[in-house]
């Protein structure tokens, strides 16, 4: 999803779509565990 906006910026800016790639990955493993732990709670 955040894919397509990380191409539009890399088109503007070169240095920005790495720390938007790094960030994007490292949210998503944080959202990733805590629903796994979530889901375990139950």
């Amino acid at each position: 999803m955040a894919i397509p906006v990380i191409i539009l910026v890399a088109k503007e800016d070169k240095k920005s779509p790495i720390a938007m790639t790094i960030m994007s990955v490292v949210l998503g493993s944080i959202i990733g565990v805590v629903g796994h732990f979530l889901n375990l709670m139950k």
